[in-house]
């Protein structure tokens, strides 16, 4: 759903925070990541850390006032 929806990054949240199987909590990301790199996205996958935060490049951001902004 990712790649389909022309979606510049990923970030997953609320992982490691539920029990829902089995597995270790830290299970699902790790193979998150390697599946973002094997399809060589790893760079557009972002995992943060309880209190991290990203910030979207600037030239991005411009890029994207300027498609909603010229009509």
């Amino acid at each position: 759903m990712f790649r389909e929806s022309g979606a510049r990054y990923m970030i997953p949240i609320h992982w490691g925070t539920f029990i829902l199987s089995h597995e270790p909590l830290d299970e699902p990301v790790a193979r998150l990541k390697s599946e973002a790199k094997r399809l060589a996205i790893e760079d557009r996958v972002i995992i943060l850390r309880h209190g991290e935060s990203f910030t979207v490049p600037e030239q991005i951001l411009q890029h994207r006032a300027e498609k909603f902004t010229h009509f």
